[in-house]
């Protein structure tokens, strides 16, 4: 067995939500550096720590140094305890093997955060005041004071890996950074006591990702992007910080147990499995739940995952260490929110043009198409759930007449009121993230546009209602009938956006532009203009 040397083949962010109202599966990783969207089958892998008799040990070091307003002593023995939290469900042992030898500053991180082989622990990083966040993840050029410290709470993942015949075989060392400046009232307000309870939520999120964790969605969203309610049921893995309590969510703690298990799984839980499929085609990249309506707060104990959560394209999903009792199990779109370090699953995020929010109501019956929890609860099919056994469905969310559209019928209804079926979804750099433009040249980025049904030749056309700023310099039409083609698009220099966007250069403002993207089937009449190019 050896050891390789390629570092950061996955990262994840906790993002912050200063006053949220504003505002579990495994990690997946590519063996030849990929993106996990195009990663072919054989060079996927979900790496764990491996085990060492009854346990998965994991060596570990703590910074010196306070961070934020939190004392030095107090940011120690909180680690400590977040580790507990984990290892007390799961057969993770945590191996404290002293501190670093130094404070880990914006001036020497380079010493445990980038090196070229292994250290011998994972180290864990308190960034005092920001400026490791922002050396690693970027500096706003509109805010030179600000960047990426005033929104990243902390960040992890695993660095280097054990492999055996050049395949990933496990996790030997990993990383997390927590960032200062959001523990600090100067810059984020509130108590001191507050603060600390974020930097413990924090700490154990992150730790998720130390030992392979990836991000949930859990069963909650709508509260989450509402604002509403008091969110104490939001997953720790959830990928922005929500929960205010400092304890792990049954969706936490049945991934940790999947991986890691204990060793009374079969005595003490079930499992939902199936396969997720819109008219007998696969669904990928969605999120399917299970909520246990036994409880006074089914969301509490529900636990979900991501759709082909295996990337073998079959539409498969896991749902494991489910407490034993009665079930309703829906499936809906992964919000577009959650992209980059904030992803979860394998993929880009499914469009809500695309499928069917509903519940599951029986093999070959038609879904109970609602959002509402109540009314799912009170007319869909009821699972039970015995302990050591396996309920195994197939989730069709295409056989409900008028599926998530206005029409009635068989088509989905796209933002134009358009019937057509759906026959493409979009993503990639030009659609997912903001674009920082030059002062005075162009910059290129890429559109994907991912077939529904490879195979099919597809024609399609894209357009903007500013020519002048944003061109397609091949041509603004594709054609082709494989997975997915990616469409280069130019974007004009900053200075000639400030001509059309004068808002710009507001400084009082966001310095962001949100610009619509039209994008048409020139064979179906399907329309997509629910996307936009964010640029800065």
């Amino acid at each position: 067995m050896k050891t390789t040397l390629t570092r950061f083949i996955a990262i994840a962010l906790l993002i912050a939500c200063i006053n949220s109202a504003q505002a579990a599966s495994i990690l997946g990783v590519c063996s030849n550096n990929a993106i996990l969207d195009s990663c072919k089958a054989n060079k996927l892998f979900f790496p764990t720590y491996e085990r060492t008799g009854s346990t998965y040990d994991f060596n570990f070091r703590v910074d010196q140094g306070a961070i934020g307003e939190i004392d030095e002593d107090t940011a120690y023995t909180t680690t400590l305890e977040m580790l507990d939290l984990w290892e007390a469900e799961s057969s993770l042992a945590f191996l404290d093997t002293g501190r670093l030898s130094q404070d880990i500053t914006g001036d020497n991180f380079a010493s445990v955060l980038e090196t070229s082989s292994p250290l011998g622990f994972s180290p864990i990083v308190f960034d005092d005041d920001g400026e490791i966040t922002n050396a690693l993840f970027g500096i706003d050029p509109n805010d030179p004071d600000g960047g990426a410290r005033t929104s990243v709470l902390g960040f992890a993942g695993a660095t280097f890996f054990n492999t055996s015949s050049t395949e990933i075989t496990g996790i030997l060392e990993s990383q997390a950074v927590f960032n200062g400046y959001l523990f600090n009232r100067t810059n984020v307000g509130g108590t001191l006591a507050a603060i600390l309870i974020e930097f413990k939520t924090t700490i154990l999120h992150e730790f998720g990702h130390m030992f392979g964790l990836d991000h949930t969605q859990g069963g909650n969203l709508e509260d989450f992007n509402d604002g509403t309610g008091d969110q104490e049921d939001i997953p720790v893995m959830f990928p922005f910080a929500a929960n205010p309590l400092v304890e792990l969510q049954q969706d936490d703690i049945a991934s940790a147990r999947a991986v890691y298990p204990v060793g009374n799984e079969a005595s003490s839980f079930g499992t939902i499995t199936g396969t997720l499929v819109n008219n007998g085609t696969k669904v990928r990249g969605a999120n399917v739940v299970a909520f246990l309506t036994d409880d006074s707060n089914p969301r509490k104990r529900a636990v979900s995952g991501p759709s082909d959560v295996n990337g073998a394209g079959d539409g498969a999903f896991l749902l494991p260490n489910l407490i034993p009792g009665t079930y309703v199990v829906k499936a809906e779109p992964i919000d577009s929110q959650f992209i980059g370090g904030s992803s979860l699953g394998l993929y880009d995020p499914i469009s809500s043009n695309q499928m069917t929010t509903g519940f599951y109501n029986g093999d070959g019956n038609n879904i109970i198409e609602t959002n509402n929890l109540s009314t799912g609860i009170s007319q869909a099919q009821q699972i039970t759930v015995t302990a050591g056994q396996t309920n195994n469905i197939v989730f069709d969310i295409g056989n409900n007449p008028g599926d998530g559209g206005t029409d009635g019928g068989d088509g989905d209804t796209d933002s134009n009121g358009s019937t057509a079926d759906v026959t493409f979804s979009l993503g990639g750099k030009a659609v997912n993230k903001a674009i920082f433009t030059k002062n005075f040249k162009t910059v290129n980025v890429k559109l994907k546009i991912v077939n529904a049904s490879p195979g099919t030749l597809r024609n399609i056309r894209v357009s903007t209602d500013y020519p002048d700023l944003i061109s397609f310099p091949n041509s603004d039409t594709v054609s082709f009938n494989n997975k997915k083609k990616k469409l280069k698009i130019t974007l004009a220099s900053y200075t000639d956006f400030l001509v059309e966007f004068p808002d710009l250069a507001d400084p009082s403002g966001t310095g962001i532009q949100e610009i619509p993207l039209t994008v048409t089937d020139l064979d179906t009449d399907y329309v997509d203009d629910s996307q936009t190019i964010l640029i800065f």
